[in-house]
């Protein structure tokens, strides 16, 4: 994948794109030809996180490659991005803390489409500013930071580009 020339990366990933929509599409078609739910956190729908099945996982990734070509161009420089980027495991395992208390929040499933796209778009950003603030007051509290020093590496601080590997292929 990382061989790939810029025409074979926007190939590949057109590709993706869409056959992640004509799936995702098809499975909504389904789910309202049918009258069966489309998407769950758990339970009984074509699309469940918990446990994460493949047409979610589809969906997930087709959303995420959206998500990225879109963001590409404008947050090409994005400090805010870049930052929480360099903290995405310890914000990915740090997320799913407040599920613990908020699991409950929605036991009747009565949240429309649009209030529930709004809560986790909204949940998603929080997320980008709190890793992004975390990674700039604090980068060696990190999960990275933890395994970089169980692994016997340097932590890398901030602006200072890690130092060129020689076992990479």
């Amino acid at each position: 994948m990382c061989r790939l020339k810029d025409e074979e990366h926007k190939t590949f990933f057109t590709g993706m794109l869409t056959f992640g929509l004509i799936f995702t599409s098809l499975t909504f078609a389904w789910a309202l030809r049918f009258d069966q739910i489309w998407a769950l956190p758990s339970g009984n729908a074509l699309l469940t996180f918990f446990p994460a099945n493949a047409p979610f996982l589809i969906a997930a990734m087709t959303g995420t490659l959206i998500l990225w070509a879109a963001a590409r161009q404008s947050l090409g420089k994005s400090v805010l991005l870049a930052r929480a980027g360099r903290c995405s495991l310890s914000i990915y395992v740090a997320h799913f803390l407040p599920f613990a208390v908020l699991h409950n929040i929605d036991q009747t499933y009565g949240w429309s489409l649009t209030l529930s796209t709004l809560v986790v778009v909204c949940y998603t950003m929080l997320w980008l500013i709190i890793g992004a603030y975390w990674y700039s007051k604090a980068p060696k509290t990190t999960l990275e930071t933890l395994m970089r020093t169980i692994e016997g590496k340097q932590p890398r601080l901030p602006n200072r580009p890690e130092p060129e590997r020689l076992d990479r292929d």
